[in-house]
């Protein structure tokens, strides 16, 4: 939507709110961009697998100290 001010002079300017709704799905595009991005690129999809496994048995190692760790202890 388009709007013709007449104290800019006759120059068109947009609205607030569809100024804002193209930000926000420029946002979207971007974080849809990079997502794609980490996803399918051979590289950055092997990387990204080592590290959710390193975090995933960085976790389990919390969790299961956290639960059991007194059985253990000496």
């Amino acid at each position: 939507m388009v709007r013709i001010h007449e104290d800019d002079g006759g120059k068109e300017s947009k609205g607030a709110i569809a100024a804002a709704y193209e930000s926000a799905s420029g946002f979207v595009r971007g974080v849809k961009r990079r997502i794609e991005f980490e996803l399918y690129d051979d590289e950055r999809s092997a990387f990204n697998m080592r590290l959710a496994r390193a975090l995933g048995l960085f976790g389990g190692a919390i969790f299961f100290m956290r639960n059991f760790g007194d059985v253990i202890a000496i």
